[in-house]
C-alpha cells in the first residue's frame, strides 16, 4: 500500500533546513567547546611555562650571585694572604719585648740608658730566607723578578745603645754581658768618653750590636 504525502514541498524543504541548522549549531557548539577547552589547556600550559621560566631565572640569578660571592671571597682571601705575607716579612723574628727584657738583664744598676734605637736593615750578602728554617739565611739564592715594595733580602735588627755609667769598667762589663748573651751578636763599642755630670765624673758610651736570631747558610 502506497503512503501518500499531502505535505507541500516547501514544508519538507523548511524542515530539512531546520535540521541542517540544528546540526550546524551542534557542530559549532562542539567546535566552540573544543576551542574553549584547548584555550584553557594552552593558558594553563603557558602559565606553567612562565612559572618554570621564573624558577629557572631565579635559579640562574642565585647561581650568578653565588659565583659573584665566591669570586669576591677568593679576591679577599688573596688580599688577606698578601697582607699576611707582608706582615710576616715586616715582623721581626724576635719580639721586641724579648729583646728589651734581655737588655734589662744585662744592664747594671749603676748605669742609665738614655737611648735604645732599633733598626731593621738588610743582611749583607743574603738574598732569600731558607725554606727549611726561618732563622737560616741563604747567600747567593735567586731573586724574584717581579717588583715588590717589600725588602728583597732578609733583614736583621740592629740595636744602638747610648747611656752613661759610673765608670769605664761598667761599660766593659756591659759589652761582656752582651757578648755572652745568646740574644745578641756582633757587639761593637761605638764610643766611650768621660764627662762631668752634676759634679761627678761619668762615662758616656755607645754600643752597637745585632739580634742573633739568624744564621748564614752559604751555597
Amino acid at each position: 500500500m502506497r503512503e501518500l504525502d499531502f505535505m507541500p514541498n516547501w514544508y519538507h524543504a523548511q524542515r530539512q533546513r531546520r535540521q541542517r541548522r540544528g546540526r550546524h549549531y551542534l557542530l559549532f557548539g562542539l567546535v566552540a567547546a573544543l576551542l574553549a577547552g584547548w584555550s584553557f589547556v594552552l593558558e594553563h600550559s603557558v602559565s606553567t611555562l612562565q612559572a618554570d621560566n621564573r624558577q629557572v631565572q631565579a635559579a640562574l640569578e642565585e647561581s650568578r650571585q653565588t659565583m659573584q660571592d665566591a669570586l669576591e671571597l677568593e679576591i679577599l682571601i688573596e688580599v688577606l694572604g698578601k697582607q699576611a705575607e707582608t706582615l710576616d716579612v715586616l715582623t721581626p723574628r724576635t719580639p721586641v719585648s724579648a729583646v728589651l727584657a734581655e737588655l734589662s738583664h744585662c744592664v747594671e744598676q749603676r748605669m742609665v740608658l738614655s737611648g735604645i734605637a732599633l733598626k731593621l736593615e738588610p743582611i749583607e750578602g743574603a738574598d732569600a730566607v731558607a725554606p727549611s728554617s726561618p732563622q737560616a739565611v741563604r747567600v747567593g739564592a735567586a731573586r724574584t723578578q717581579s717588583p715588590s715594595p717589600l725588602p728583597e733580602a732578609p733583614r736583621k735588627m740592629r740595636i744602638t745603645l747610648t747611656g752613661i755609667a759610673d765608670s769605664g769598667a761598667a761599660v766593659a762589663r756591659l759589652i761582656d754581658q752582651l757578648e755572652k748573651s745568646p740574644y745578641f751578636g756582633a757587639v761593637l763599642p761605638g764610643f766611650s768618653r768621660t764627662k762631668e755630670l752634676t759634679g761627678n765624673t761619668v762615662t758616656e758610651f755607645e754600643i752597637v750590636c745585632t739580634v742573633a736570631d739568624y744564621t748564614i747558610a752559604r751555597q
